[in-house]
């Protein structure tokens, strides 16, 4: 059972692990839609992993204050976008939100995710010393929050 036990974690861990890769090794329709959509964007990196059981590829890419990371399946559809924004261009609601669970808190970064119809924001929230992730969705419910 111990054996069962440690081999499944292992098999977790390695599940999810990133690697980084180079452009070559990037399936050329993840590249064709990626330069489709961002002909003057510049990528900063490549990285490939499994998650869910899935092969899929992450290309990290910088315009002008934006970072924004794109994560592809090898056939190019898009499994998610995370994308910087500054704090003051996030919703007045979502600062809110974030003001009202973590009082007397300054939002020192912010993304926005998403994953195919679903938007959501990521904010980090200092409070002293203490940072904590914050995940809301668009409508203020807090979708993840977690010590960092």
């Amino acid at each position: 059972m111990a054996f069962l036990l440690a081999a499944l974690l292992l098999a977790t861990s390695v599940d999810a692990q990133e690697q980084s890769i180079k452009r070559k090794d990037v399936p050329k329709a993840i590249l064709a839609a990626f330069e489709k959509t961002y002909s003057k964007v510049k990528i900063k990196g490549y990285t490939k992993e499994v998650d869910d059981g899935k092969t899929v590829y992450e290309l990290e890419s910088v315009e002008g204050a934006v970072n924004r990371d794109i994560t592809y399946m090898a056939d190019g559809s898009i499994v998610s976008i995370e994308e910087s924004l500054p704090v003051s261009e996030l919703p007045d609601v979502i600062r809110s939100a974030s003001e009202k669970q973590h009082p007397n808190s300054k939002i020192s970064g912010c993304e926005k995710v998403t994953k195919g119809a679903v938007m959501k924001y990521e904010l980090v929230v200092t409070t002293g010393k203490q940072k904590h992730e914050l995940v809301l969705n668009p409508d203020v419910t807090v979708a993840k929050t977690e010590k960092k």
